[in-house]
């Protein structure tokens, strides 16, 4: 009587094969996995970048007036008396409001002020901002600016 079965050449050539695409799955699932990461970090920090430079407009364009007594802070105050606070310290620009904090690594930060000479005390009002940084090997350059109304002119 013969016994149809598998041979031991057979059964090995069979876990053979099997071994080598589950180790090709493992490496493509690994570099998937990897990549994966790598765009969610990449994702998260451009989040970040235009989320800050989102506010830094807002900032601008709803103020009354940006006003700086150096050139690594400002302040900028809104109609209504409420103000929000940049300060540049150990290259981050940190914006405070009275219920958040955020940050941005920042490589420079150049104030141009509205008037050219210095001013009386919180009268230099600040023109335009530019903010240079650093994103995946990438100089960026933001920049943003303030248009004042003529009454401010009447300061001098």
């Amino acid at each position: 009587m013969k016994i149809k079965a598998f041979t031991i050449l057979e059964s090995i050539i069979t876990l053979a094969l099997i071994s080598i695409i589950i180790s090709m799955v493992y490496l493509v699932i690994a570099y998937f996995s990897k990549n994966v990461n790598e765009y969610t970090l990449i994702s998260s920090e451009n989040f970040e970048l235009n989320l800050f430079n989102l506010k830094l407009r807002e900032d601008f364009y709803n103020s009354e007036r940006i006003i700086s007594n150096n050139a690594e802070d400002f302040t900028v105050h809104f109609y209504d008396e409420s103000q929000v606070f940049y300060t540049q310290k150990n290259n981050y620009l940190y914006r405070k409001t009275p219920i958040s904090k955020d940050s941005l690594k920042i490589k420079g930060l150049q104030i141009q002020y509205f008037f050219n000479e210095p001013q009386e005390e919180n009268l230099n009002l600040v023109k335009n901002l530019s903010i240079k940084t650093n994103r995946h090997n990438k100089d960026i350059q933001l920049y943003v600016y303030k248009t004042y109304f003529s009454n401010y002119l009447n300061i001098k």
